[in-house]
C-alpha cells in the first residue's frame, strides 16, 4: 500500500509540472472596430499593446512560455505577434541600480534593456513605445523620484538633461533594431514629474522631452501619461498642458477598471479631451485579474478581498476578455481620435514550481521581482525582494501558456490584411467599373494621370493574365504603382508599362487589388472625397480599400472557324465529284500496282468499309456504276 501511494503522489506530481491551460471553458469572443480609424496612425491600424518591461529579468530567471499550436516553448515575442499584438511598450529608468552595479529589480529596466527589448519586437514587425520615467526606479502617483545623478539639478537643469538623456537613448535604442513608434515624456505624472510638484514647472520638462522627440524623429509620435481617469483632474491638466504649448500629440492614461470608473466615463473623458484639443488619446495601461490565486508566492496587488476596489466583471478567463474588449471599445466609441490600449506586464508570472527561497534568489539575482533590496537607498518603500503581485493579472496562467483573453488583440479591427490562397478569384476579361465600397465613388483618373475616386463611373479593361490582372483605361493606359514614398505609401498613376496585380475576395463580395500578400491599391486616409487621390500601401481588412466590381461586358474571344473535314462520294476515286468508268481504271490499277493512291482516294475506294482495298471493292465499284446506267 504504501508503495502504491508512492506511486500516485509520484505521478500527480509529474502532472503538476507540466499544466496546459486552465481555460477551456472561456468563450467570450466580442469584435471591436475602431471605424474610420486614422490611417497615418500605425498604419491604419489600431495600436494592440502589451507592455513586457519585465521580460528579459523574467527569462534570466528560467521562465518559459508556451504557444497554444502545440503547446512547446517559444519566444514571448512571436507568441504575442501571433495573438495579434502590434506595439509592445517598455519602461526606461535612468540608473536602475546602486553604484556597484546591483539592480533594484523591476526587470532592470535601463536603456540597454529597451535596446534588447526593442530589438526582438522588431523582428515580429511590432513596434515599440518608450516609456521615460525620467526617474532611477518606479514613476507612479504615489513616486516620482529624481534620478541620483541629477539630484542637486533645478527645474531648468532638469529639462535640459531631460532633453539631451532623451535624444541620447533614442538613437541608441534605434542602432540597436527598434522601430520605434511612439515615445512617452514621463509615466503617470498626475502633478509631479521628476521631483518637481508645480504643473508649470512640468510642463516645462515635458516640452523638453517633446522637443527631443520631435528633433530626433518627427514622425514618432510624442505621449504624455496619467493616471486615473475618475479623479476630474483631467480637464485641468489638459487646460494646463495646452497654455504651455507642450507639442504633445497623444494624451495617454492608465486605466485600472476597479479603482478607475467605468468604461462610459473613460470614453467621455478621453473624448473630452480629444476634441477640445485635438489631440489622439489612448490607453496606456490596464489589466484585469482572471483568478485570485498567487502564482510566484508574494503577495498579488489585487484579489476579489481587496479593499476600496470594485470589481463589474467576473475574476475568471472569462471576465478578463469582457473587461479588456470593453476598454478597446471605449476608446474606439471615442471616435476618430481614439487609437487603442496597451495591457500592462501581461506576461509577468513567476517559476509556479520554485519554492519561496528559489523564488527569492532569482528575484535578487535578475531582478525579475518588483524589487530588490539593493532598491531600498533609492526608494523608502522598500525592504526587501519582492516577486510579481500582477502575475494574476497577467494574460498567460502560471505555467506559461496562454489563456484566452490573450485572444482580445486578434478581435480588434481593422487589421492588416494576409493574402490566403482561398481569397483568390478567376474573374474574366472585360471592360468594369470599380466602386469603393467606403465612398461609393468609382476608381478614376484626372487630366494629369493621377487615379483618384470620383462621382461618375468609368470604366477599366480588366484582363486576366494566367491568374493576374491588369488594369487599362480606354484610351490604353495601364493603371501603375511608380514610386515608394518616405510614409510608406506609394504613388498611383497611369502608366505606359503593365501593372499586374493579384485580386483577392473578401466574405462580402468585394475585393483587395495587390502587388503582394500584404500591399494593396487604397484610397488616401479612408477619404470620402470626390478627388482624393488613390495610394498603396498595407493591407487592411478596410473597406476603403475594398472594391465592388461591375462587369459591363466580357471580352469576346476570337476563335479559328472551326475546319471541317472534307466529304468524299464513296467510289469518287478520282474526287472529281462523280463517279464513272475513270474510277474504275484507277481502282484497277491499283490493285496491280500500276497506280497509288492517297488516303482520302483509298477511303472512297473502300466500298464496302472493311478498312482493306481488294477485288471486291473494284466489283462493287462497277456494280455501282452500272446500276446507274
Amino acid at each position: 500500500m504504501k508503495k502504491l501511494t508512492a506511486i500516485l503522489s509520484c505521478l500527480l506530481m509529474m502532472i503538476s509540472a507540466v499544466q496546459i491551460p486552465q481555460n477551456a471553458s472561456a468563450v467570450y469572443d466580442k469584435t471591436v472596430t475602431f471605424a474610420n480609424f486614422d490611417r497615418s496612425i500605425n498604419g491604419g491600424e489600431p495600436i494592440r499593446g502589451a507592455d513586457i518591461s519585465s521580460i528579459i529579468a523574467l527569462e534570466e530567471s528560467g521562465v518559459v512560455f508556451h504557444n497554444d499550436t502545440d503547446y512547446e516553448e517559444d519566444d514571448i515575442f512571436r507568441i504575442l505577434a501571433d495573438h495579434g499584438v502590434n506595439y509592445i511598450r517598455v519602461r526606461v529608468w535612468n540608473q536602475p541600480s546602486d553604484d556597484n552595479g546591483n539592480s533594484y529589480g523591476g526587470g532592470h529596466n535601463d536603456v540597454d534593456t529597451a535596446c534588447e527589448i526593442g530589438r526582438r519586437a522588431s523582428q515580429y514587425g511590432m513596434k515599440l513605445l518608450v516609456d521615460f520615467h525620467y526617474s532611477d526606479f518606479w514613476a507612479d502617483p504615489e513616486k516620482q523620484r529624481t534620478p541620483k545623478a541629477w539630484a542637486n539639478y533645478t527645474s531648468d537643469e532638469k529639462g535640459s538633461a531631460i532633453y539631451y538623456y532623451t535624444l541620447e537613448s533614442l538613437q541608441k535604442i534605434r542602432d540597436a533594431g527598434a522601430d520605434i513608434g511612439m515615445v512617452q515624456v514621463g509615466n503617470e505624472t498626475n502633478g509631479v514629474m521628476c521631483g518637481e510638484d508645480d504643473m508649470y514647472t512640468i510642463c516645462k520638462m515635458m516640452k523638453a522631452g517633446c522637443n527631443a522627440v520631435e528633433d530626433f524623429d518627427s514622425s514618432i509620435l510624442k505621449v504624455l501619461h496619467f493616471a486615473d481617469p475618475s479623479s476630474g483632474l483631467y480637464p485641468w491638466y489638459a487646460k494646463v498642458l495646452n497654455e504651455c504649448e507642450v507639442n504633445y500629440d497623444v494624451f495617454a492614461t492608465s486605466y485600472y477598471p476597479y479603482w478607475h470608473g467605468t468604461t462610459d466615463n473613460l470614453t467621455s473623458v478621453l473624448k473630452n479631451i480629444a476634441d477640445t484639443y485635438d489631440k489622439y488619446v489612448m490607453v496606456a495601461e490596464t489589466a484585469y485579474p482572471y483568478t485570485d490565486e498567487d502564482g510566484d508566492k508574494f503577495a498579488n496587488v489585487i484579489s476579489s478581498t481587496s479593499s476600496g476596489s470594485t470589481f463589474r466583471y467576473e475574476i475568471s478567463v472569462d471576465g478578463q476578455a469582457e473587461c479588456f474588449t470593453d476598454v478597446f471599445q471605449a476608446v474606439a466609441n471615442v471616435g476618430t481620435k481614439g487609437i487603442g490600449a496597451f495591457y500592462w506586464e501581461p506576461a509577468w508570472i513567476g517559476d509556479y514550481n520554485a519554492s519561496w527561497t528559489e523564488q527569492k534568489e532569482r528575484w535578487a539575482k535578475h531582478g525579475s521581482g518588483w524589487a530588490t533590496s539593493y532598491a531600498s537607498e533609492y526608494g523608502e518603500d522598500v525592504s526587501e525582494a519582492g516577486g510579481s503581485s500582477y502575475d494574476n493579472q497577467a494574460l498567460f496562467n502560471f505555467w506559461g501558456y496562454p489563456l484566452d483573453s490573450l485572444n482580445v488583440y486578434s478581435r480588434i479591427y481593422p487589421q492588416q490584411y494576409v493574402y490566403d490562397d482561398a481569397d483568390s478569384v478567376t474573374l474574366a476579361s472585360g471592360m468594369y467599373e470599380i466602386k469603393n465600397q467606403n465612398s461609393g465613388y468609382y476608381l478614376s483618373y484626372d487630366e494629369n494621370g493621377n487615379i483618384i475616386q470620383s462621382e461618375s463611373p468609368v470604366q477599366w479593361h480588366l484582363v486576366n493574365q494566367a491568374g493576374s490582372y491588369t488594369l487599362m483605361t480606354v484610351n490604353n493606359q495601364y493603371l501603375t504603382i511608380v514610386s515608394d514614398a518616405s510614409d510608406g505609401k506609394n504613388a498611383v498613376r497611369l502608366g505606359d508599362s503593365a501593372q499586374e496585380f493579384q485580386i483577392a475576395k473578401n466574405q462580402n463580395q468585394t475585393y483587395l487589388f495587390m502587388t503582394d500578400e500584404k500591399t494593396c491599391l487604397d484610397i488616401f486616409d479612408g477619404s470620402t472625397w470626390a478627388g482624393s487621390w488613390a495610394t498603396y500601401g498595407k493591407a487592411l481588412r478596410s473597406e476603403s480599400q475594398q472594391f465592388v466590381l461591375n462587369c459591363i461586358s466580357e471580352d469576346v474571344i476570337e476563335t479559328e472557324p472551326e475546319t471541317k473535314p472534307e466529304k468524299h462520294i464513296k467510289g469518287d476515286v478520282h474526287h472529281d465529284n462523280d463517279i464513272n468508268l475513270t474510277d474504275v481504271v484507277l481502282l484497277h490499277k491499283y490493285l496491280i500496282n500500276q497506280a497509288s493512291l492517297s488516303q482520302e482516294q483509298a477511303e472512297s475506294a473502300d466500298m464496302n468499309q472493311d478498312g482493306v482495298i481488294n477485288i471486291y471493292d473494284w466489283i462493287l465499284l462497277k456494280k455501282q456504276i452500272f446500276s446507274r446506267r
